[in-house]
């Protein structure tokens, strides 16, 4: 019986490091990070994540599927991480059309961010320049249902619970520290909590 696990576990870790190859930019010539640093790009694609919304930005995960480079239009694949003005109203599913500069991921001096969106498959942020919704519901049926889901979940417990009980419920429950308070969060890092 033993010898089946480990044939399972062998098996799991050749099609993680597949998954993993697959994932690199440098496999695929129509990845969209080979135009980072290229000058002004027009990307189509679809917000594929949550929007994490800011006080002065929303950044949004954009799934490229084309794009427009030196007048040429092309197919291109890969997420760009693209910051929006702040009362944007892009979701889940939107077809977005934004044009502008990718760059990639800077480092910062406390943690590489660079790494971290690497973890989730994102190569290239874009600075928007202007933006425009083409279409709305383009994304995974199931996943949309999950989101709003989660948003009603949300909103049911802020009904229930006063501040910060509900942010930190959230926090926990759906895995939303957005609306965690600036107290609460430095009370989790000076304890080591967070």
């Amino acid at each position: 019986k033993d010898w089946r696990l480990y044939i399972a576990c062998g098996l799991f870790f050749a099609l993680g490091g597949l998954r993993l190859q697959e994932a690199l930019p440098e496999k695929s010539p129509d990845h969209i990070s080979h135009l980072n640093n290229q000058g002004i790009v027009t990307i189509f694609g679809v917000v594929w994540d949550e929007p994490d919304v800011h006080e002065t930005y929303t950044s949004v995960r954009v799934k490229v599927d084309e794009a427009i480079w030196l007048g040429k239009q092309q197919s291109r694949e890969g997420l760009v991480l693209v910051r929006l003005p702040a009362n944007t109203d892009a979701q889940y599913g939107d077809r977005l059309l934004v044009t502008g500069q990718l760059f990639p991921p800077p480092e910062l001096d406390t943690f590489s961010y660079q790494e971290k969106l690497a973890r989730e498959g994102v190569f290239s942020v874009m600075q928007r320049q202007t933006f425009q919704k083409l279409d709305e519901h383009q994304g995974r049926w199931w996943k949309e249902d999950l989101l709003d889901l989660r948003d009603r979940t949300r909103g049911f417990i802020e009904e229930a619970l006063p501040e910060p009980q509900a942010s930190l419920l959230s926090g926990i429950l759906l895995g939303d520290d957005s609306r965690l308070s600036e107290e609460v969060r430095d009370a989790f890092n000076t304890t080591g909590t967070s």
